[in-house]
């Protein structure tokens, strides 16, 4: 099993297996999933404040929300593989034959919900100054060019 990580406005993981034996391989993979809101932009505690927190699954996806006077952020995470989606995490059923292999990519993106919908943190005007956010780390796609 291989797991490669890129982050930046939110991350994407790839996880990856490989059957190099020479009999059929039956697995459950479980990823368990969270959200930690744990200040507001302005830096305030977000325990203690009385918002309230949720987490759904909707549309092929699990909601990780938090919600006080007009303040709503949102994590999603989701995947591009068929994948038995619970408030806690995903589960995948995979099955593979001696020399196959499967991969499957998780995605998680934080959003601000606004009356006007869901807007991806990173578009807001101000996402860039919220916490002196660092830049984003190279792409799983620029295999060997991060020095």
């Amino acid at each position: 099993m291989v797991r490669l990580r890129e982050v930046s406005d939110g991350f994407r993981e790839m996880v990856m297996m490989s059957n190099r034996g020479t009999k059929l391989l039956e697995l459950c993979i479980q990823v368990q999933a969270d959200a930690d809101f744990a200040r507001s932009p302005d830096g305030r505690e977000l325990s203690t404040d009385g918002g309230a927190r949720y987490r759904r699954v909707d549309n092929e996806a699990i909601v990780f929300g938090y919600e006080r006077n007009g303040f709503h952020p949102e994590t999603t995470v989701s995947a591009n593989r068929p994948a038995l989606l619970e408030c806690d995490g995903l589960t995948f059923t995979v099955r593979l034959e001696p020399r196959e292999d499967w991969s499957a990519e998780l995605r998680v993106e934080p959003v601000i919900v606004r009356s006007e919908g869901r807007i991806p943190l990173a578009a807001l005007p101000d996402a860039h100054s919220v916490g002196g956010r660092p830049e984003a780390s190279p792409s799983l796609d620029d295999e060997g060019e991060a020095s």
